[in-house]
């Protein structure tokens, strides 16, 4: 089964509906990063593009949903 492709715009909306929010923050060390916040606050990775982190929810959204 394949794994049902989204717009960006799409990903961000079922994100937020689920509880996440995409936000930009500065490191420690100055860098710009992207990430995705919970509402339940575990932990979730940072990306150096919006891109990448827009990708990778839709992708995590992918697997929940399976």
């Amino acid at each position: 089964m394949q794994p049902v492709r989204r717009s960006r715009d799409a990903v961000v909306a079922v994100a937020r509906a689920r509880g996440y929010d995409l936000i930009q923050r500065e490191t420690d060390t100055g860098n710009l990063v992207w990430t995705w916040r919970s509402a339940d606050g575990h932990p979730q990775p940072s990306f150096l593009t919006r891109v990448q982190a827009i990708a990778y929810m839709g992708e995590h959204l992918s697997r929940v949903a399976a």
